[in-house]
This record gives C-alpha cells, structure tokens and sequence, in this order.
C-alpha cells in the first residue's frame, strides 16, 4: 500500500484581494463560490457581521451587487435549486434567526459601463445604485445558526437545506408551497426535521450512496455522526424518515483530546480505472464511494470506511478545514498557518502555501473573464485572513500529482498597483 508523502511545496503568490468598500468581518461559513445568476459560471458570496451581502463576479477586486438592507449578523450563505424553480437561488442566514433569499438572474450579467482591462481584469464604472440588490422572501427560524448544506434527502431531485446550529442542533427545511403567501410570495421553508447531538458541531458534509442521502455531522474528537435517509414513499411536507443515526469513532493509533475541534468530508469517491484509492483485503474496492474523510485541529487526517480507519497522516500544522476539490477526485485540507494540501487517491500531496494565515477558507469554481464575451471556470480559493478576503483564482494544479516533476507550473507573481 502506497505511503502517504508530500510531492512538492510550493508558494502560491498569484492572488486578487477584494475591496468591499468598508472594514467588514467576514465569517468562516458566511462565504461560498456558486453560480448565483444562473447563467453557467460561478460568483463568489460573502456576508458580513454587519449584515452586508456581497457578491463578486470575474477576477474584478470590486463587488458586483450587494444588499440593500442590513440582514443582521450573516453567519451562513449559499445558492442551489432550493425553491424547486429549476434554478439556483442564492440564501443568507443569520445568527439572529432570519433566513433571506435572492434571485439573480441572467439578465443581472455584466453591465455595458464594465469594461475589460489588457489584463484580463475588468475595469467598473457602474454606480452604486446599479450594483444593489434586494431580497426575495425573508422569514424567521430558530437562531444561532453558524453553518448550512444543501442535500435531496427526500429523493425529489430537489435540494433541502440543512443548518448547524451552536446549541448543537441540526434542522433540515423544505420548500413548501402555500396557496396563499404573504406579500404575493407563494410558499415558505419549513422545518422537516430535528437531531441533537452531544458535541459542537465542527462542519456538515453530504454525499448520495446507493440511492440515498448521507448527513455526515463532525463532532469533536476525531468522531462523526452519519444521518441516512430510510428509502420510502414518504407523504409530501411529511418529517422525512432517517434510519437510526449511526455514529464513528475512528480507534487510531495517536491519543486524541476528546474536545479536538473536527471536520468531515463525505462520499470520497474515484471514478476511472486506476488502482483504487484504497486496495486492502478488508476494504473491496466496492466500498470507494463509502469511504468519508477527517481532519483534526491537531493536524491529523484520518481516511475511514465506517469505524475502520484506512490511513492516516499527520501534518505539522492545525487544520481548519477539509473540502473537496472542483472538477476533480482529489480534496483538500486547510490550515490556519495558511498552508494547502491537495491529497490525490494514491496519498500523494502537493502542500501549497498562501499568502497569509488564515481564520476561514472556501474552495470551488470560480467564473474568469478570457474575453470580454467568454467566461470560464476554474478552480479557486478563497480565505478569510483578518479583514482581508484573498481569491487565488485561475489555480493551475496538475492533473496527475503522481507524475508531478515536470508538470508543475510556477505560479506567476502578483502584479502590484
């Protein structure tokens, strides 16, 4: 069995720091890459504390809409199919209880007074007036909610939205149409579902196996808990059934603090005909698309399959996060310190390093404009350090890390005004 190593080191110095217009915190799950306006490539959202929503568009330093209201303390953002239109709406929640949505559409594109500089960037000369947007629907739910996921637990194709919450309380709420909603609006969410759970709440993670939604929910310690849907014709806006929660402690070999702050990462899975990423006699190669990852606040990142752990590797550094990568098999860990590992099936790494530490870290696709008509996406990060947020946009990680030498391209530097 291959042993886990890192490949390269390599310094990331390419990077676009946002300009919000005012001093903002930012926090950790308050801010997501997705594709809000529905028209193919994908926009970066970030809330505020104060209650500000921004969304940015292509490699421009500036926001390209934001709120008209303060929302209050956002805590959690995020866009999918949510309201069952067969298009993504964009939600923020906040810390107090109040749960907003957007929709954006095409027609929301990039405005004539956007121009495109030599350097591929865009040069704005929008007003404010043009850059605002307002809210959809807003109603209250239960508060101090920190996190969010989107998953089709009742199997209709549609997503629900899951919230963690920091009395250590997942709900999961449902779209529901009414046949007379206030102010024209023809529906609103409602709760489906409710678990208590003995520890905080690190992150969510959701994956689909065998036909039916997983819920993976850290808790502290190196320990998950796994939520799975009961496969039944369940009534509509009945509670949807689960089948009993399961919970995994992983028995690793290193003495863990039972308070560790933990994160999961569910469904890892390897699609082409390489050798597996996991080829024991105990584990069949069957078992790939069950395989969940975690990392540890001290470090340590552990591969499991149900209660057995695969492999395991330390860092040196205190993970933050683990999240999967765009467009590809591999994942990544964060680490406060401001490093990057990239983990590829084979337990090969590449560890990137940032320009600054970090409190909060984002990865996913991210539109870059290549000409003033055609955007694209490409694999991005975004961290949240201090009052600063950073995108490294257009990231340029090779396909193949087990073949590494010669493919790695050195990132090009920062152009500094």
């Amino acid at each position: 069995m291959p042993v886990p190593e890192i490949l390269i080191t390599a310094p990331v110095v390419k990077w676009l720091e946002l300009d919000f217009g005012e001093s903002v915190t930012i926090l950790p799950n308050a801010c997501s890459f997705a594709d809000v306006d529905n028209d193919g490539v994908s926009e970066f959202v970030a809330g505020s504390i104060s209650g500000e929503l921004f969304i940015f568009k292509s490699i421009s330093a500036k926001y390209w809409k934001k709120s008209t209201e303060q929302l209050g303390m956002i805590t959690a953002v995020g866009a999918g199919d949510i309201m069952r239109k067969k298009k993504n709406i964009m939600y923020a929640v906040t810390g107090e209880g109040n749960l907003y949505t957007f929709a954006l559409s095409a027609s929301h594109a990039l405005p004539k007074d956007f121009e495109l500089e030599s350097t591929g960037k865009l040069k704005d000369h929008s007003s404010a007036r043009n850059r605002n947007i307002d809210y959809l629907t807003h109603q209250t739910i239960p508060p101090n909610i920190v996190m969010s996921v989107l998953a089709d637990i009742d199997g209709d194709g549609f997503p629900e939205i899951l919230f963690g919450m920091t009395d250590r309380v997942v709900r999961s709420f449902k779209w529901v149409e009414l046949s007379n909603g206030p102010g024209g609006i023809t529906g609103a969410f409602t709760t489906m579902n409710k678990w208590e759970f003995s520890g905080q709440i690190g992150n969510l993670s959701s994956t689909t196996f065998n036909g039916a939604a997983e819920i993976f929910v850290s808790q502290p310690g190196g320990c998950c808990c796994r939520l799975k849907t009961a496969l039944s014709s369940a009534q509509p806006n009945a509670e949807i059934a689960f089948e009993p929660p399961v919970y995994h402690s992983s028995s690793v070999t290193r003495t863990r603090n039972n308070s560790m702050q933990t994160h999961v990462l569910a469904g890892i899975s390897f699609t082409d005909q390489e050798p597996a990423f996991v080829t024991t006699e105990a584990v069949p190669v069957k078992y790939e698309k069950d395989i969940y990852a975690m990392c540890n606040f001290d470090g340590s990142l552990i591969v499991c399959h149900e209660d057995t752990v695969l492999w395991e590797f330390q860092t040196s550094e205190n993970l933050i996060t683990i999240q999967p990568l765009p467009f590809r098999d591999e994942f990544v860990l964060a680490a406060g310190s401001g490093a990057v590992y990239v983990v590829n099936r084979n337990k090969k790494m590449v560890k990137l390093l940032l320009a600054e530490p970090m409190s909060g870290f984002a990865v996913g696709s991210y539109g870059s404009v290549t000409r003033p008509t055609e955007n694209i996406n490409t694999c991005a990060f975004a961290t949240i350090s201090g009052p600063k947020v950073l995108i490294y946009h257009d990231l340029d990680i090779p396909s193949n890390l087990d073949k590494l030498g010669s493919l790695w391209r050195r990132p090009v530097l920062k152009q500094r005004a």
